[in-house]
């Protein structure tokens, strides 16, 4: 233990030379790279050098605690086996005890007690004292974790870092050393994306455009994914992914099906999970393309884990100064829904830059929409799934992280100049996110319930909580439990989320609900995702 403390000193000092020596000679970028890095180190190893000199201290108390305790252990056991010997010698002087003995035997007695409980003190001592040891170094091993340069950590020992520290540790890697790790620790990347998106945007933006790059290069599926990176580089990490990955599902795919071709049905290999991943990747990459209006769209979310998982935006996120996300509901899948997805998207954005127009003097702003179909969606009727929480639950979480990515990558507080457009299930796990992520508004569409019952519950102003609901929809009803024959209920189902938009109140009005001709269709016209529009009937 010494001797590790005494490296560490030595690396102290040396860093400090080195330090001050190239200062004088060396100067530019490289130069200050280099510094900064020495910083890094220097900072790490004076950390170390503490960790190893309170580690020496607490082993140091504890060999002397320990000492103590084993000096009166053998006094107290001493003292026991003097008792005992005391009252085995008055024992045998007589069959029964005479009552001029009696005393002397209640004396040994009470002797051999406290003896005892001595002993049972002492081991209790042990304990302590082997708690706090333990404690120090855990203690100890967690600092070490946090300071030490990433050249001293282990595959364990990486894994076993908070997210932000192991992004800062990372942005210390070049582009090879960065794919090495990544290569043998994929599992990394999950990791990561647990991240807090404040602490992820203020890393981001803290790293030079080379840097970013190599980032970009080195771990597209990180980067793609993880909220609260600028959109256009998630978007380009995105589109790395989208090529590279389309080219190995559909080897493997290929592979899977001229293996199935010459073995028994017993021994072919399942191939619907790479015939999901190929559609969807294809569907991402026909709906990232620019549209009718030559607008640039962002591959924003790209997730092949589980069922794939993918958002496209339909103008810049980056430059907007607003930001819609639109949540599909039940029966919902990145290879059969991101196109038509993205298309309600560009219609609803199309629809708020002419309203906005309207009620904005004739200035346009940027404005994005996000086509988000970033969870796991139920399965339409008769499938049981749609009655649940669970998916809206897991759902509401991912879209959690992914509004506050938005707000955190443009600096945006308390969820302004950001809104959630959401339909049929959709809308439930939208409210299941805005239980604890503000946004600006949110406008619910042929929702299939909500587990929440007052709009105190949703981190919105409920002057700006806006539903509609066709009356001839028949599959929303479903969700909440209530199916319906026409307009009448005819029996009920065990829905979690039975509460009906139209019956969600604030304390001072019920939520205002409109009624459209059309049947629940996600069917984007003007709605109220801007404070100018507050006021509209739609």
């Amino acid at each position: 233990m010494r001797e590790r403390e005494e490296h560490a000193a030595e690396m102290v000092a040396m860093l400090s030379r080195s330090g001050m020596g190239m200062a004088e000679y060396w100067s530019g970028d490289a130069a200050d790279e280099w510094a900064d890095r020495i910083r890094d180190d220097l900072r790490a190893y004076s950390q170390l050098n503490e960790v190893a000199e309170s580690t020496c201290s607490a082993v140091l108390v504890y060999v002397d605690t320990l000492q103590g305790i084993k000096r009166r252990v053998a006094s107290a056991r001493s003292r026991l086996v003097e008792a005992q010997d005391a009252t085995a010698k008055l024992t045998r002087q007589q069959d029964e005890p005479s009552p001029q003995l009696q005393p002397q035997l209640d004396a040994a007695a009470d002797d051999a007690s406290a003896a005892q409980r001595a002993l049972a003190c002492l081991a209790d001592e042990r304990r302590d004292a082997d708690h706090v040891l333990c404690s120090r170094l855990r203690s100890a091993s967690d600092a070490v974790r946090r300071s030490a340069p990433v050249s001293a950590f282990n595959g364990s020992a990486l894994k076993s870092l908070a997210p932000e520290a192991l992004l800062k540790q990372f942005s210390r890697l070049n582009e090879a050393q960065l794919e090495a790790v990544l290569n043998e620790h994929p599992d990394l990347v999950t990791r990561l994306e647990g991240a807090q998106p404040a602490a992820v945007a203020s890393w981001w933006e803290s790293l030079s455009p080379t840097k970013q790059e190599d980032l970009i290069e080195a771990a597209p599926a990180l980067i793609g994914n993880i909220d609260g990176v600028a959109f256009a580089a998630r978007d380009q990490a995105n589109r790395l992914s989208l090529a590279s990955e389309l080219v190995r599902t559909k080897a493997d795919l290929t592979a899977a099906e001229e293996h199935n071709e010459h073995v028994a049905p017993t021994y072919r290999w399942d191939t619907d999970v790479l015939r999901e991943q190929v559609r969807a990747l294809q569907a991402v990459g026909r709906a990232a393309r620019p549209g009718p209006d030559n607008q640039n769209r962002f591959v924003v979310t790209l997730d092949l884990t589980g069922r794939p998982k993918a958002a496209v935006a339909v103008g810049n996120p980056d430059t907007a100064s607003q930001v819609t996300v639109t949540v599909p509901g039940m029966g919902t899948t990145v290879g059969g829904s991101m196109e038509s997805w993205t298309t309600a998207a560009a219609n609803l954005q199309r629809s708020q830059k002419k309203a906005n127009l309207l009620f904005n003097g004739g200035r346009e702003s940027g404005l994005a929409a996000v086509a988000w179909i970033g969870y796991d969606a139920p399965n339409m009727p008769p499938s049981a799934q749609v009655l649940g929480n669970q998916k809206a639950r897991e759902g509401g979480m991912r879209l959690s992280r992914f509004l506050d990515g938005v707000s955190a990558a443009r600096g945006w507080k308390d969820g302004e100049n950001l809104s959630v457009v959401a339909h049929s299930y959709g809308t439930t796990t939208a409210a299941s996110a805005l239980e604890s992520t503000r946004v600006e508004s949110f406008t619910m569409l042929a929702s299939a319930g909500l587990e929440a019952t007052s709009v105190k519950d949703l981190k919105v102003d409920s002057a700006n909580v806006w539903a509609t609901q066709a009356w001839g929809d028949q599959v929303a009803n479903v969700g909440r439990g209530q199916p319906t024959w026409g307009h009448v209920p005819f029996f009920r189902l065990p829905s979690m989320h039975k509460i009906d938009p139209e019956t969600l109140a604030s304390a001072q009005t019920p939520l205002a609900l409109k009624k459209p001709r059309s049947q629940g269709r996600p069917s984007f016209g003007p709605t109220a995702t801007q404070r100018r529009l507050r006021s509209m009937q739609h």
